[in-house]
């Protein structure tokens, strides 16, 4: 059965996913504990991609989800941002390109 955090979630995949079951204070370790038990835990998860993904996605606050902390998955946010914007950028001038 599904409680606490994990409740929250009602995702597909939650089933699968290795910290079901869990003590949930793993993955929101408090100031001077370590993530290191929940990284482990998620390291081994078949559903890692998909939660990381959900984390990005909802922009979770606080503590690790697939297997990523909260700062690393702000960075990663920040990257896909740029990237985005790059992309776009190039679109534009190739769109202008073809109208000259």
């Amino acid at each position: 059965m599904v409680t606490g955090f994990h409740a929250r979630l009602n995702e597909p995949w939650l089933d699968q996913a290795a910290c079901i079951g869990a003590d949930t204070k793993l993955f929101f370790p408090g100031r001077g504990s370590t993530p290191k038990i929940a990284k482990e835990i998620c390291g081994g998860c078949p559903v890692r991609v998909e939660c990381l993904e959900y984390a990005i996605r909802k922009n979770v606050q606080g503590g690790v989800l697939g297997g990523e902390s909260e700062r690393s998955r702000r960075r990663m946010r920040a990257e896909r941002r740029k990237e985005l914007s790059e992309i776009r950028k190039e679109g534009r001038e190739n769109a202008h390109k073809t109208v000259s």
